[in-house]
């Protein structure tokens, strides 16, 4: 169907352009019939039907451009009437303004007409007879309704879409295209250039296939570059008949939009497969020329080794040893012959041959026992052997029993016996041989270990989703008691109920108001309840940590294992982070010195490293005199690194500019600039809930309280982690805990020279400062020594005078408790993982501690923690007589022991639980 669409006139056209639609033709249809009415109309409809291929030999096509008068369809605004070029009219009237006649252009000028009746044309593009003409008469306006209704463009179909480019602001453009999209240009948008129809006058056209949840069609005309046909800015549109409407598309919408996110995820996982094969693949070959090269350089040293061995080889040694056929090759059966007399076995009743072959390539693969000769005179021995058929040279020793059970031995002068075997393969394609066996062999070991790898991986995967799970859920429950949801876990696309219980707020008792009122936010904090399965995610942040710790390269305590943990984790959870540290070389200058820049990864992390070339920071160590103008120029030049690179800074006290959250790992370093930081922060938070109240009063902190919150440090679980550790001796999980514990103790006890007993063994780990609770330590281990227990100690004093006072405590608890006690004093970052698997406690009797890393490790392996009841120890574990109603509030189990008291009485309470005697 072909439809005349009266557009509002735009500002850049001359005249109001003019379009028509009609639904697309099949190849072989032509034009079949034409539509009379005797309505009154205000616009031209130009109505087509499609026709069969014999349709043409009765109604020949005929051209013309079309004038009816009648109500526009449904969908298109109605236009004036417009005169035909097919009538003729005067060509000036008497106000002095032209009429367009456009010979067989439709036109959108036109004043309309009165209400006199009229019969108007209705007629088809195409050479069609005027007899034809007079078939297609309706005058019924149900069957004109009826027919128009045929024509009406439907969802699921092709139109061809027509436009009188003379009519428009296009009209002296070569070229027109179409830009549209639909439902409100929300969806599909296209662009498509049109061509000149079949039409007499400037009609131009193009085919467009409306989708089946079309429900409007919206677009424009422009000829490629900057000018357009716009409607006069309102654009053009069409009604589509369609089962969708506006409500309906935006399910549609987000049903489409998760589809979108799923293909890109397909797409995305799919680019990540093919680069992880691809990734492979060039692993796959730099693993078999590593593995070829280690064969090659195996055979070669295996090869000088068996010529040595050559040259000491011989058949035969008078009156010693001798064989039997003279002839022999690999593969043949001999007969050894050895004569005990004046030998180290002279005496021995008993005499075994172990052997090998070509200097021993295989390790001890021969063993036969001698018997004693009664043919021979003297003192001979024999033995049957069949020589190896890739023998070369054949090795033994004379031992009296078998392998695994001799104590003597002749063994020719730490010589070994040696005979040459002669008549075998070429030494050339022996070596081949082995090259390929020892590659065959490494292969084989590689992929085990991939295996083996590949296995701990996914567990660990597993692991570690189940305890995001976990802890996800104890998030939600440990709120439950002020606002919770019904299901618990709630999902995007589903309907939940909130519960919200005010009398556990600030809201409690409060009346209810309708304007101003009092808000419970959580303390600021906003309550927030996760949401999964949504189709939107949230932008990346950017996060830039300023430390001068991060282990493994930098650490002295806690603060580098949190900023590596923390950057790890929230890395994880697809944010962009970046550290900045100090370099203990791009570059750029601050405070008078150029400050070199260096760029690394660690743990998968990027890091900038920081070298002020002042001198400032090569001092061997992190912490040290002057730290105060030290870490603040270190401050100030991160921040100048960071504008000058465009970032944004989040600093681990230091000090930030912009909108920053400022953490605070210990009070009692730097307060005054903490109060600064305190003052200028956004929010503020320390490293756990109950240090949070600890601190409080504290001058730096009471002023804004309203902003400071709790909330506890982490380990990393892959970093420690016993099932994949590599510094134990044996990796373990839950199932065989005890398995691998027993052995990374046995270990423990070999390599400090500890005794081999059952004895507990009470580990300590620290920093040996007066924080750390030095004379509870010290206690400590006279108290566990007195309970027949063992203590490994690993730590160092940043105060020489402690460190030394401690090395004298060593060289006395050494001597008077040889085996059963030893201390460390030093950093080892390997030891301390033995430690952590090896020791059945792990001691922190810290003065105050705002977390705590320690006994979190300790459980990770398995450790029983011993704690003070302070900051983040308190927090985290639950003494298994005094804390059960405690742990059960917070949905989880007493898990170790604690004690209140500063004093050897509050030690004496945990251990004496502890270590029985």
């Amino acid at each position: 169907m072909e439809m005349a669409l009266r557009p509002q006139n735009p500002l850049c056209s001359r005249s109001r352009p003019e379009f028509v639609v009609r639904p697309a033709a099949a190849a072989t249809g032509v034009a079949q019939s034409v539509i009379r009415c005797s309505r009154l109309t205000r616009g031209r409809l130009v109505l087509c039907m499609v026709s069969n291929s014999e349709h043409h030999k009765r109604n020949p096509r005929r051209t013309s451009t079309p004038k009816p008068k009648g109500t526009a369809s449904r969908g298109y605004a109605s236009r004036p009437y417009t005169e035909s070029s097919m009538k003729k009219v005067e060509q000036s009237s008497t106000d002095g303004s032209d009429h367009s006649s456009s010979n067989g252009k439709l036109h959108t000028e036109a004043e309309p007409t009165g209400t006199t009746e009229e019969s108007p044309e209705v007629d088809l593009p195409g050479n069609i007879s005027s007899s034809a003409t007079k078939e297609g008469l309706y005058t019924d306006d149900d069957s004109i309704d009826r027919k128009l209704d045929e024509y009406r463009v439907k969802a699921d179909s092709t139109i061809d879409l027509y436009f009188n480019r003379s009519t428009s602001a296009l009209a002296s453009e070569p070229d027109i295209l179409i830009k549209g999209a639909f439902n409100g240009w929300k969806w599909k948008s296209f662009t498509e250039k049109l061509h000149r129809s079949e039409l007499r006058g400037d009609w131009w056209c193009c085919k467009l296939y409306v989708p089946k949840q079309a429900y409007r069609l919206d677009f424009v005309f422009f000829n490629g570059y900057d000018l357009y046909e716009n409607n006069d800015h309102n654009d053009f549109f069409l009604e589509i008949e369609s089962d969708m409407d506006e409500h309906s598309f935006e399910d549609f919408l987000a049903e489409e939009k998760q589809m979108e996110l799923e293909r890109l995820a397909a797409e995305e996982a799919e680019r990540k497969r093919q680069e992880e094969e691809e990734r492979r693949r060039e692993e796959e070959r730099a693993a078999m020329e590593a593995d070829r090269a280690q064969a090659k350089s195996e055979v070669e040293m295996k090869k000088n080794r068996v010529h040595q061995t050559l040259s000491l080889a011989s058949r035969y040694a008078d009156n010693l040893w001798y064989i039997e056929p003279n002839s022999y090759k690999g593969g043949d059966r001999i007969r050894l012959y050895y004569n005990r007399s004046s030998r180290p076995l002279m005496h021995n009743t008993e005499i075994w041959m172990h052997g090998g072959y070509n200097n021993w390539i295989d390790g001890l693969s021969i063993a036969e026992r001698l018997v004693k000769s009664l043919e021979k005179d003297g003192d001979w021995w024999y033995a049957n052997v069949v020589l190896p058929e890739r023998a070369l040279v054949l090795d033994w020793v004379f031992a009296d029993g078998p392998p695994g059970n001799a104590t003597n031995y002749d063994n020719n002068g730490r010589q070994d016996f040696h005979a040459i075997v002669p008549n075998n393969i070429s030494e050339d394609l022996l070596w081949v041989e082995e090259e390929h066996r020892i590659f065959r062999r490494l292969q084989q070991e590689r992929r085990e270990r991939e295996d083996a790898e590949r296995k701990k991986a996914e567990r660990s995967a597993k692991l570690k989703a189940e305890m995001k799970e976990k802890t996800m859920r104890a998030f939600l429950l440990s709120q439950k008691h002020i606002v919770y949801t019904e299901p618990l876990e709630v999902r995007a696309g589903t309907s939940v109920d909130v519960l919200y219980n005010p009398s556990n707020t600030v809201l409690n008792g409060k009346p209810e108001s309708e304007e101003g009122g009092i808000y419970d936010n959580r303390n600021g904090m906003d309550y927030h309840i996760p949401v999964s399965d949504s189709v939107a995610k949230e932008p990346p942040m950017h996060i830039v940590h300023i430390a001068v710790e991060m282990a493994p390269i930098a650490k002295v305590g806690g603060l580098g294992d949190v900023v590596t943990s923390l950057s790890r984790a929230v890395q994880d959870l697809g944010h962009n982070v970046e550290v900045k540290d100090l370099h203990y070389r791009q570059s750029f200058a601050w405070g008078g010195t150029e400050i070199k820049v260096w760029f690394g990864k660690v743990e998968d992390i990027p890091v900038y490293f920081l070298e002020p070339q002042n001198g400032m920071f090569w001092v061997g160590c992190v912490y040290g005199k002057n730290d105060e103008s030290r870490f603040g120029f270190f401050c100030h030049s991160a921040l100048e690194f960071l504008f000058q690179s465009g970032s944004s800074p989040y600093a681990h006290n230091g000090l930030t500019n912009g909108r920053v959250v400022f953490t605070i790992h210990n009070l009692e370093f730097g307060a005054h600039h903490i109060g600064k930081a305190m003052a200028h922060c956004d929010k503020a938070t320390t490293v756990s809930d109950t240090y949070s109240k600890e601190v409080a009063g504290h001058g730096a902190i009471a002023p804004h309280y309203f902003k400071f919150h709790g909330i506890r440090n982490g380990i990393d679980p892959d970093i420690w982690d016993p099932y994949t550790d590599k510094f134990i001796p044996v990796n373990y999980a839950s199932e065989n805990v005890v398995e691998g514990k027993s052995a990374a103790k046995k270990v423990l006890q070999q390599s400090l020279g500890l005794q081999q007993t059952d004895s507990p063994i009470v580990g300590i780990i620290t920093r040996l400062t007066v924080q750390k609770g030095i004379h509870l330590i010290k206690h400590a281990i006279y108290r566990t020594l007195e309970r027949n227990g063992q203590v490994v100690l690993l730590g160092s004093a940043p105060d020489p005078r402690i460190q030394g006072d401690f090395t004298n405590l060593a060289s006395k608890l050494h001597g008077e408790y040889h085996g059963r006690v030893k201390l460390c004093l030093t950093y080892d970052e390997p030891l301390s993982h033995l430690i952590y698997a090896g020791a059945d406690f792990i001691l922190v009797p810290s003065i105050f501690e705002p977390c705590g890393l320690t006994q979190l490790i300790a459980m990770r392996y398995g450790s029983i923690p011993v704690v003070r009841k302070t900051g983040g120890l308190y927090d985290t574990v639950f003494d298994v007589d005094d804390d059960k109603d405690r742990a059960q509030a917070q949905g989880l189990e007493p898990n170790g022991f604690s004690f209140e008291g500063a004093d050897s009485n509050g030690v004496d309470y945990a251990l004496d639980r502890q270590v029985p005697i």
